[in-house]
């Protein structure tokens, strides 16, 4: 976001809001970008090297599922939350 848009949201927000509601926005803000931050931490070296060892127990253990399995649930998945109408079901409006 532009610093300008970010500038005219700035204002707008000095001009509507209350001390209190400022304050209570700030305090929000600042607690998001918080743990934003944290989840972009980027992992040591010694973080990536246990998870990938992590990984390949999981595997060694039969914890997982092959690319078919994946796309299989990913497609019913997407059918499950998008319903496809027929050509003759849909109504054009005309004004």
């Amino acid at each position: 976001m532009s610093t300008a848009t970010l500038t005219g949201l700035l204002n707008f927000l000095y001009g509507t809001l209350t001390p209190e509601g400022m304050i209570w926005l700030g305090t929000q803000l600042t607690e998001y970008g918080k743990k934003k931050e944290e989840a972009l931490k980027p992992y040591t070296k010694e973080e990536l090297i246990a998870r990938a060892e992590k990984g390949r127990e999981e595997i060694a253990c039969g914890h997982y599922v092959t690319i078919d399995e994946l796309l299989r649930d990913m497609d019913n998945d997407y059918a499950k939350d998008n319903v496809a109408f027929a050509a003759e079901d849909l109504q054009l409006e005309t004004v």
